[in-house]
């Protein structure tokens, strides 16, 4: 089993830095379900936490995970996760307003002083990069992001999906024209990153990735169904 609900292993006994996954409804016609990917975090005697990217401008930092999420402990060894946790803990109290988009160039927040940088118009991180993001910022990067293949078919149609959708739900037209431009950028899919995010030894592959995510997505769907009952025939 690759994750663990919280009624078998609670989010509390995360130690220090887990990865965190949960099933959202599907974006585009033919995709059975997506995933939602998040940081569970957990410092001293605090409640466990999720930081993640909920969706455009929306960043959180303090979240209380709820049932539907699944995790696993992230394996970079007490020290390091530590430190994760203690950054993660440190900026709660002040979430970041990052745009949502397909790509960014460079490191996202300032050295020195953990600032988010406004990326270009139309750039920004999705609920995987933002991850991505924050372990490379820490000097933890877990992927070997140059395996990654070029955008495949269903990224294309997920890259659409998330525009109209942000074009639906208040995205600036600014923002929205200039992410067109950036649909067919190579995804890194959220199984994907919550399969590295359990292995050993960073940073990962895109094979090896893969193989973890094909499991993550079994395993998911398969929570999926259990928990809302058989599609309708």
């Amino acid at each position: 089993m690759p994750l663990a609900a919280n009624a078998e292993r609670p989010f509390d006994d995360v130690r220090f830095l887990g990865i965190a996954a949960r099933s959202v409804d599907p974006i585009y016609d033919g995709q059975d379900f997506g995933l939602h990917v998040a940081l569970l975090y957990k410092t001293d005697n605090q409640p466990a936490r999720l930081a993640h990217l909920a969706w455009h401008h929306i960043q959180i930092a303090d979240g209380a995970p709820d049932e539907a999420y699944k995790w696993d402990q992230i394996q970079l060894g007490d020290i390091n996760t530590k430190t994760v946790a203690s950054w993660l803990n440190k900026r709660r109290a002040k979430p970041d307003k990052i745009p949502y988009g397909f790509s960014v160039t460079g490191d996202v927040f300032e050295r020195g002083t953990d600032e988010f940088i406004e990326p270009p118009l139309g750039m920004g991180l999705t609920c995987a990069t933002y991850i991505l993001a924050v372990l490379r910022h820490l000097g933890f990067p877990m992927l070997e992001e140059h395996t990654w293949p070029e955008a495949r078919p269903d990224d294309l149609a997920w890259q659409v999906g998330i525009l109209e959708k942000l074009q639906e739900n208040g995205a600036s037209a600014e923002h929205t024209t200039a992410l067109a431009e950036n649909v067919g950028a190579v995804r890194f899919r959220p199984d994907e990153v919550c399969g590295a995010a359990i292995l050993p030894d960073w940073p990962i592959a895109f094979d090896d990735a893969s193989t973890a995510a094909a499991e993550i997505v079994q395993f998911m769907g398969a929570c999926r169904n259990a928990e809302n009952g058989p599609a309708a025939t």
